[in-house]
């Protein structure tokens, strides 16, 4: 099993070329990057994968990276998404574990500029701004209209079913609602996904549709802009087959969103739709093709292996 929860990046606001060193601004007090340990053999539990910590959070002294690329710390230091990244081939490949201490009453933008400064210092990082048009998408309303509902109190938590065995007697670490996924717990507000193999799932609580055209832009890896008209805060839960998705076993179909019945269609030995053909079937939004200029950046040198700590 493979999760993810998923964190929306901000689109990027920057010019010029950046080439900074350790001491071109705010910098962590300690920090400790390293290549990420070899996958346990078989593959089987469940990998931590991302960032967590830093301000806003319950330890906002501590930025911690768990087996994540070069271009995910780009990405997230340089608030870009993937289609906004060039670079050697590697990026995505190699993965990394970074734990930093930042210094105390920093900002989330002070942060970023951190990270920023240790990726110039430990992988001798180098990049400039380009302008690239592209293939992009605008999310609108579909012909009918929207399904959208706005929030109240926020969704309920999904109905939880006893999970199943896990081997030896490894402690249970979450349950499994009817749908087959993981439950999000009920103090949790911001938005999830979760990718079951074949299967995906997001649940949004109290989502804006920018902050929802962000996550498209992230999935689909191109530029998606909210002309949908919607300006209020939505919750939804949506189901989708990734691209590359690898099939595994459903004990039976699961449902449609909260409230509604399953998906038309699902049957037996069927799988979700694609992302672009679920917005529409369970939203009632649909994404129009066109192109669009798009900033860049562009990695000029970036070191594989990390300088030493």
């Amino acid at each position: 099993m493979r999760a993810i929860l998923a964190s929306n990046l901000m689109v990027l606001a920057c010019s010029g070329a950046y080439g900074q060193s350790a001491s071109a601004g705010p910098a962590f007090e300690v920090a400790s990057v390293k290549p990420s340990a070899p996958l346990p053999a078989g593959g089987r539990g469940m990998i931590r994968i991302g960032g967590r910590g830093g301000p806003g959070t319950s330890d906002p002294g501590t930025v911690t990276f768990q087996r994540t690329s070069l271009a995910g710390l780009v990405m997230e230091a340089y608030d870009v998404g993937r289609y906004q990244l060039s670079g050697p081939n590697w990026l995505d490949d190699d993965r990394f574990d970074i734990v930093a201490k930042a210094p105390a009453g920093a900002t989330k933008e002070q942060v970023k500029l951190m990270l920023r400064n240790l990726l110039a210092e430990r992988f001798q990082l180098t990049l400039h701004r380009e302008k690239k048009e592209m293939p992009a998408y605008s999310l609108v309303a579909g012909k009918n209209g929207s399904k959208m509902k706005e929030s109240a109190e926020g969704l309920a938590p999904t109905e939880a079913v006893a999970p199943p065995p896990l081997p030896s007697d490894r402690p249970q670490l979450f349950t499994v609602g009817k749908d087959g996924f993981p439950t999000i717990p009920g103090g949790y507000t911001g938005p999830s996904t979760i990718i079951l193999g074949d299967r995906a799932r997001m649940q949004a609580r109290r989502e804006s549709m920018r902050d929802f055209a962000v996550f498209l832009s992230r999935e689909l890896n191109r530029p998606v802009v909210d002309r949908t008209s919607l300006k209020g805060k939505y919750d939804f839960i949506l189901y989708w087959s990734p691209d590359n998705a690898v099939p595994i076993a459903s004990p039976s179909p699961p449902p449609g969103p909260t409230g509604a019945d399953p998906m038309p269609g699902l049957a037996d030995g069927e799988t979700y739709p694609d992302l672009a053909a679920a917005i529409q079937q369970q939203l009632g939004l649909r994404l129009e093709a066109k192109k669009a200029p798009v900033d860049i950046l562009a990695i000029d040198r970036a070191e594989r292996v990390p300088a030493g700590n």
